[in-house]
């Protein structure tokens, strides 16, 4: 009688889920996106500027979107030329992706409706926040078609808690990732809708819808082009697998059409760029072997010339006689249009993208952003388990993929060991597996080339043995293929530059998502009540378990998230907030500032002033001319031509610039390194400290690599080998220990190959600057103290070296070593409130902003404004990494 009642209830639950499956889904969905949104908007009262109390957003890039979506809410278009950018020129912004800067103008148009007191800076801080909203929900509705709600569900709440995800995503973010990212997966999911629908009509309709948001995706995020990459790679492969049929063949033309046309009319991009493009040309290539396959295998009207020709035809299968065509047909079209130089280029930029990430000149190699990750990386940034699992998540998608075929064991193990090869050969910097030892290289080469030969070989094999397999080819589910091409172009992107984590993100979460829903399946499938309980507790403890041993995917990166957006403030903090007020208050609206390129953002929007570069970096030579001629001039005069070029009235610098010193001085530097260095901290050593008699040694202790050959008593040290291990300074101090009274000539510390050199220096810095004879190394300390979180002191804690190099550039002789220049007047300084010091183990310092004085027999010949307004580098060799 009771296990009847029990039997009962069981029945009744079970009937309750699945009569409001439906239900349940969207409400657990509903609870997801608030989720996501309570840990992005964690931080948005961090968001404000003290001295006008207005939002501000969160980082440098967003600046640009918040100011021309004020211009669009107020004019209700964007001008064609951006006067503060590229001063005193302006710039031509008409071809930018400022689709971004529209959506949050019109977000905030259309909430002003119901609120008439928001503002828009606020929509500007939630923009990210509404788009992550958006894009889980189409996250969840294409995997529901693709999979089933459940790896939806999971997918979903797997990336709204992944930090990896959280920093371009959360409040204040308003830079253009957020909102390509959530267009991505509307194009993906109608593009998807589309190809599952049965009917030509809904085939076009779909189809049309995917390629509009795919045109306004590629107006908004340069990412977004990778969505003609995955469907072009996608449709190629169906048509190898001779499953592109009639319906296929009109929702990819009538996708590709749309956004083709869309891109041709809004943001007026040539389709000669579209077509020859390596991303957005895998999708025409694509076009063209599906329309050769189209209508030389499907129409009717060839059918006489099918049979006529079936000798021919039938030596190769379809997918292959297209595709040969198509190149044939490509590669002429290219040379005739583009030349045979064009496509050597091409294959050249392959080689870069996919081989040797974006360093193929200095600026790029300076972008921390641009270099190529490690396993180590991901690591870091994911979990070690999320590492795992998304590689074996991969794994069973393909084998699900493949499983209809009876080498599906042999493709898969295949796979496997391509997959692991292929990321592994990066692991970190520091092991045998670092991405360019021969074991490296051979593991990333090895895995492409075996791989690749092996499905082409076994493809072929199939087809011309008549083999069964290549009949069942076409039960490969279109829905794995499409998440293995994803996966895999993300896989090559990925490993080519660190910068793409925020996309790589998405598809790693939908495989680790499928890895948890395929255990819970295992489980769950069988017949024994205990494994269903089994699975519902391993799912539980994989996405939730507190114990901190083993904690749950969700609980951990939850937590980690939380951490992170409750005290993210803004990149813009008070310190610019300040130096902004002031300038907005004390200088002319038409001025215009030189400076890094890394703040040009900040001041267009917060300091409202005109700036020669900015993020948006237009033109390198001018980056090359601002570290050349300014940040690393040997003299003052060597500015003032390129200043007065550009009219420049402001020069401004903060500590950030004594970090970033290898990265200007390379861009500034000729073809023999002339001006690369780097900027050394010191810390002084209490235990090495000499007490005698009538004074006391101080002694600093780092690393500073000579940037320079020096030759001591015969003896060469080379540059980059030896270097500056300590740098001791014998001062006095009064009685009361309070002041020091005096300080003597300082002495570094070299060595190489195990040999000291002690050496006179010639300069220290500390409550003023003392300069000494007879000193037998051009170099300089600066004193700084160092301030702990008790925000106790200790005045002469730490120190900055600088070489004979930096210490004569323009930047040091102002910035650090306090030193007058009639060319250039200090007019700003907040060194009483931010001293140049540690704080916490960090480097801090003041903002500085001197106003330039032009001598009045200044001029400048036609050469001379030529030189320093050109856009181009005169000499391509200046770009080349040195």
């Amino acid at each position: 009688m009771e296990n009847n009642v029990l039997k009962n209830r069981k029945e009744k639950i079970q009937n309750f889920f699945k009569k409001n499956i439906n239900y349940l889904q969207y409400i657990l969905l509903a609870i997801i996106v608030y989720i996501g949104v309570y840990v992005r908007s964690r931080n948005l009262e961090l968001l404000k500027d003290v001295t006008t109390g207005k939002y501000i957003s969160l980082e440098l890039d967003s600046t640009i979107f918040l100011r021309y979506a004020r211009e669009i809410a107020e004019h209700g278009t964007l001008y064609a030329k951006d006067m503060l950018r590229s001063y005193p020129f302006g710039s031509d912004i008409s071809n930018l992706g400022t689709f971004t800067s529209y959506f949050i103008a019109y977000l905030y148009k259309f909430l002003n409706i119901f609120n008439s007191e928001i503002t828009l800076e606020y929509v500007n801080n939630i923009y990210p926040i509404v788009s992550m909203a958006i894009m889980t929900i189409f996250l969840f509705l294409l995997l529901r078609r693709l999979f089933n709600y459940r790896v939806g569900l999971v997918a979903a709440i797997i990336i709204n808690v992944i930090p990896a995800f959280l920093f371009r995503s959360m409040a204040g973010s308003s830079d253009h990732d957020m909102l390509g990212m959530m267009l991505i997966f509307m194009a993906f999911y109608f593009y998807v809708a589309a190809w599952q629908s049965k009917k030509i009509k809904y085939n076009i309709i779909f189809g049309a819808l995917a390629g509009i948001i795919t045109g306004l995706a590629l107006f908004t995020a340069g990412s977004s082009s990778f969505i003609f990459v995955i469907i072009g790679m996608f449709s190629i492969i169906e048509l190898f697998l001779n499953k592109f049929t009639r319906h296929d063949y009109y929702t990819f033309l009538s996708w590709l059409i749309v956004a083709s046309v869309i891109l041709e009319v809004k943001s007026r991009v040539a389709l000669f760029v579209l077509f020859f493009s390596l991303s957005t040309g895998t999708a025409y290539l694509a076009l063209l072997v599906a329309t050769v396959n189209h209508f030389l295998f499907k129409k009717d009207y060839l059918k006489k010339y099918r049979e006529k020709y079936k000798n021919i035809l039938s030596k190769t299968p379809e997918g292959v006689t297209s595709f040969i065509i198509s190149l044939v047909i490509g590669a002429i079209l290219s040379l005739v249009i583009a030349g045979p130089k064009f496509i050597i280029s091409k294959f050249s930029e392959l080689s870069h993208t996919l081989f040797k990430s974006f360093s193929v000149t200095r600026w790029v190699l300076t972008v921390a952003e641009n270099k190529r990750p490690y396993v180590t990386d991901w690591f870091d940034a994911y979990g070690t388990f999320f590492v795992y699992a998304f590689i074996i998540g991969s794994i069973i998608v393909f084998y699900h993929a493949v499983k209809s075929l009876r080498s599906a064991k042999k493709l898969t193990i295949a796979y496997s060991l391509f997959i692991s090869a292929y990321i592994f050969s990066r692991l970190s910097a520091n092991s045998v597996l670092n991405g360019e030892s021969g074991i490296a290289k051979f593991l990333f080469f090895g895995s492409l080339i075996f791989f690749g030969s092996f499905v082409i070989i076994g493809y072929l094999n199939m087809y011309y043995k008549k083999h069964n397999d290549f009949e069942n080819i076409s039960k490969i589910d279109k829905n794995y293929t499409f998440i293995i091409v994803w996966f895999i172009v993300f896989i090559f992107v990925a490993t080519s530059a660190i910068r793409f984590l925020f996309e790589f993100s998405t598809i790693t979460s939908i495989l680790v998502a499928v890895l948890i829903v395929s255990i819970f399946d295992f489980f769950w499938n069988r017949n024994e009540t205990y494994y269903k309980v089994a699975a519902v507790v391993i799912l539980l403890l994989i996405l939730f378990s507190p114990f901190s041993f083993m904690s749950g995917i969700v609980s951990a990166n939850y937590d980690r998230s939380i951490g992170q957006s409750t005290y993210s403030g803004p990149g813009y903090h008070q310190q610019w907030q300040h130096a902004g007020k002031w300038v907005r208050d004390n200088t002319p609206k038409d001025a215009g500032f030189i400076h890094w390129w890394d703040y040009g953002y900040w001041l267009q929007e917060g300091f409202q002033r005109a700036t020669v570069t900015d993020g948006g970096n237009f033109f390198g030579w001018w980056n090359y001319l601002t570290a050349r001629y300014v940040l690393t001039a040997q003299n003052d005069n060597e500015p003032l031509k390129f200043l007065k070029a550009h009219n420049v009235s402001y020069f401004l610098a903060i500590s950030d610039d004594i970090g970033k010193y290898p990265a200007y001085s390379s861009i500034g530097s000729d073809e023999n390194k002339d001006r690369y260095s780097y900027i050394s901290t010191f810390i002084l050593n209490e235990q090495l400290t000499e007490e005698k008699r009538n004074y006391t040694i101080l002694t600093y202790t780092g690393g500073q690599a000579l940037d320079e050959d020096l030759i001591i008593e015969g003896k060469i040290l080379p540059a980059g080998a030896s270097g500056i291990a300590a740098i001791m300074i014998p001062i006095t101090i009064s009685e009361d220990g309070k002041t020091i009274e005096r300080i003597e000539q300082p002495t570094a510390v070299l060595g190489y190959q195990g040999q000291r050199f002690d050496l006179s220096i010639k300069c220290v810095y500390f409550d003023k600057y003392y300069e000494f004879n007879n000193y037998k190394l051009d170099a300089c300390i600066r004193i700084i103290p160092i301030i702990n979180s008790d925000n106790t002191m200790n005045q002469i804690g730490g120190g900055i070296v600088l070489t004979k190099k930096t210490g004569n550039s323009l930047f040091a002789r102002l910035y650090i070593l306090n030193q007058q220049s009639k060319y250039f007047s200090l007019v700003y300084d907040d060194s009483n409130s931010v001293p140049l010091s540690f704080y916490n183990g960090r480097l801090i310092g003041p903002i500085k902003i001197w106003k330039v004085n032009y001598p009045d027999d200044l001029k400048l010949t036609s050469e001379d404004y030529i030189y320093n307004t050109r856009t181009d580098y005169p000499n391509v060799e200046l770009t080349k990494p040195i």
